[in-house]
C-alpha cells in the first residue's frame, strides 16, 4: 500500500479542477457585466452629444432668426443621429421641433412674422422641456450597477 500524496491526488484532482472552472467562469462573468456597462455609458455619452447639439441649433436659431441650407443639412444630420440613439418618444419630438423651425419667418421682418416668430419660438421651447424630460428617461436606461 502507497503512502503519502500519490494516493489523494486522484481525489483532490476534480475539485481543483472545479474550482479553477468555477473561479473562470466568475472572471467571465465580471469581464462581462464591464463591457455592458461600458456599452450603456458610451451610448448614453452619445445620446448627450447629440441632445446637446439639438439644443445649441434650436437655441441659435430662435436667438439668429435665420435658417440657411447648411443649417438645414446639419439638423437633418443630427435628426438622423437622434433616429438611431433614440426612440420614437424623442424622435417625434424633434421632427415637430424641425417642422417648427423649418416653418418660422426671419424675425426681423415685418411685426405679424415676429407675432409668428415668438410662437413658433414658444413651441420650440416647450419642444425642448419635452425632450429634456425624454432625456432622463434615457439617463435612467443607462445607470449601471
Amino acid at each position: 500500500m502507497a503512502h503519502g500524496p500519490a494516493i489523494w491526488l486522484p481525489f483532490i484532482q476534480p475539485f481543483g479542477t472545479v474550482v479553477l472552472g468555477v473561479g473562470a467562469a466568475a472572471i467571465a462573468l465580471r469581464q462581462w457585466i464591464t463591457a455592458h456597462d461600458k456599452l450603456r455609458l458610451e451610448l448614453f455619452d452619445k445620446r448627450v452629444a447629440n441632445f446637446n447639439s439639438l439644443m445649441h441649433f434650436f437655441d441659435t436659431y430662435r436667438t439668429g432668426g435665420g435658417l440657411e441650407l447648411q443649417s438645414i443639412k446639419s439638423l437633418d444630420t443630427l435628426i438622423l443621429g437622434a433616429s438611431l440613439l433614440f426612440g420614437d418618444d424623442m424622435n417625434n419630438l424633434i421632427v415637430a421641433a424641425r417642422q417648427c423651425i423649418k416653418t418660422m419667418p426671419q424675425r426681423h421682418s415685418d411685426p405679424a412674422n415676429s407675432v409668428t416668430f415668438n410662437k413658433l419660438s414658444r413651441e420650440v421651447d416647450n419642444l425642448q422641456f419635452k425632450m429634456r424630460d425624454v432625456l432622463k428617461k434615457y439617463a435612467g436606461m443607462s445607470r449601471v450597477r
